[in-house]
């Protein structure tokens, strides 16, 4: 997703209905900072959880990258993305379908 400069604000959801599943939410900002469970955990809601979310005050402008893990699952995972930013711009994902990596 691109962040314009002088947002004030972006956050990140990843849910799924499958009660067996367990995904993990990454981001990688534009100047390479990791966000998830083993990078910067600052804002982030924790892992084995659904939802999971990360909120990151002040974000670097440019592109991020979003990215789901799946941990543990069926063959196919249906999920949902959710991204939004302050001031006033909200992009929503369409439903997603990934392979387990277990």
């Amino acid at each position: 997703m691109e962040i314009k400069p002088g947002v004030e604000a972006l956050d990140v959801k990843l849910s799924w209905l499958a009660k067996e599943a367990n995904l993990d939410l990454h981001l990688m900002s534009p100047s390479g900072k990791h966000y998830g469970w083993y990078g910067i955990t600052n804002g982030y809601s924790g892992s084995s959880v659904n939802p999971e979310s990360f909120h990151v005050p002040a974000p670097e402008a440019g592109i991020w990258r979003v990215s789901v893990h799946g941990v543990q699952g069926a063959s196919e995972i249906e999920f949902n993305v959710e991204g939004t930013y302050l001031p006033s711009a909200s992009l929503t994902s369409t439903p997603s379908r990934m392979s387990s990596l277990g």
